[in-house]
């Protein structure tokens, strides 16, 4: 155990746990870490912190410190649960190929929540094992994945907030080969770097359930969905993409149902990437595909898109139940896309959907849910050119 009373604990070289054995941190405990030092977990490693005491893992000042190394965690005999635990100054375990991310999960069990990993190369990766992230913060400065989960049993991400950055081949979320998946209620923006995606379902994942997501400014797609994988999209906000949503390949699917979509060059696209790998599949219903830069939706002719009782102001789209008018969101200018009362949103889903949760027929776009900014506005007044 590392309790508090003894806070700050300095490592000087790696921290082994090992197999069967099991290291608790109390509440409010900082570690400080020599430079490249990483912590090692072959056993369990079990982080207390909570909301009034988080815990910390820094690089060492002392010692002039400026870049831990990570936590490595390999065939873990026991659970690895990180909750409300601040990561500074993280880099990559001593053999970087194999422990490449801060934190990086080999056939392990890791829960995530409420921790804060901020500038380090590559934020999460993880293969097999079971993997969840909850109420967490991740950002790196460098081109990378912030999080990517292969080959798990199971992988969840949700009430998260993903930041990107401006450099190339960078995603927020990418999942490799998962039946098992769910990503929910994260906020992922700011991914303006060249061919950077919101989230990338890729390599056969399947049956991927993404919801209830703010996915905003991403210079690829707000979702990718390729490689044989499918997904069910449901009621989230993409807006400021190229693509908001891009299925692409063969036998890559995506059921796209209640989202608003928001300023993309494309809402939807369907398209054959790699060529003579065939195209990719959508339906989507319930929608609304609003302010499209170049056009609602966009399918080569090697793919196959649907589009019904859906809601586009650009242009018509054909299908049955599909209307080509205003919105009427409340304040989009404000980021308020709420439907004004005299949306013709309102109850024009298909007869067949499953009405919304207060009963009536389901709506056309995602549960929007506006909350003001609390800080106060800024104001400029004066500029200094120099």
């Amino acid at each position: 155990v590392l309790d508090r009373e003894s806070s700050p604990w300095v490592a000087g070289t790696d921290i082994i746990i090992f197999p069967d054995r099991t290291l608790e941190v109390d509440q409010g405990v900082e570690i400080r870490m020599a430079d490249s030092c990483c912590i090692y977990v072959l056993g369990a490693l079990e982080v207390y912190g909570s909301v009034s005491f988080p815990c910390n893992i820094i690089p060492d000042s002392r010692v002039k410190a400026s870049r831990g190394g990570a936590i490595c965690i390999q065939d873990a005999t026991g659970p690895v649960v990180l909750n409300h635990l601040n990561i500074r100054g993280a880099s990559h375990g001593r053999d970087k190929l194999a422990h490449k991310a801060g934190i990086t999960s080999l056939n392990s069990d890791v829960t995530l929540d409420g921790v804060s990993l901020l500038g380090a190369d590559f934020p999460f990766y993880s293969e097999f094992g079971n993997i969840a992230i909850r109420n967490s913060t991740l950002a790196s400065d460098k081109t990378c994945d912030m999080i990517n989960v292969k080959y798990a049993g199971s992988a969840i991400v949700e009430n998260c907030i993903i930041k990107g950055n401006q450099y190339p081949d960078t995603d927020g979320i990418d999942y490799d080969q998962i039946e098992i998946g769910i990503i929910r209620n994260n906020v992922i923006s700011g991914f303006s770097g060249i061919n950077s995606d919101g989230i990338d379902i890729g390599e056969g994942a399947t049956g991927i359930l993404i919801e209830n997501n703010r996915i905003m400014n991403c210079s690829d797609k707000g979702i990718s969905v390729g490689q044989a994988s499918t997904a069910i999209i449901r009621r989230n906000f993409i807006a400021g993409c190229n693509l908001g949503v891009g299925v692409k390949d063969s036998l890559s699917y995506a059921y796209i149902d209640q989202n608003t979509f928001f300023n993309n060059n494309y809402a939807v696209a369907c398209f054959e990437k790699n060529w003579g790998m065939g195209g990719g599949t959508a339906d989507v219903i319930n929608s609304i595909l609003s302010m499209s830069g170049t056009s609602p939706t966009m399918r080569d002719e090697l793919s196959s898109l649907q589009v019904t009782y859906s809601l586009s102001d650009t242009e018509a789209l054909p299908g049955n139940g599909n209307i080509n008018e205003d919105p009427k969101f409340k304040k989009p200018l404000v980021m308020n896309f709420e439907l004004k009362d005299s949306s013709p949103c309102i109850d024009a889903g298909d007869p067949a959907s499953p009405p919304d949760p207060d009963g009536s027929p389901a709506d056309m776009g995602a549960y929007f849910s506006f909350q003001e900014p609390q800080e106060t506005a800024v104001m400029i007044n004066e500029i200094n050119y120099y």
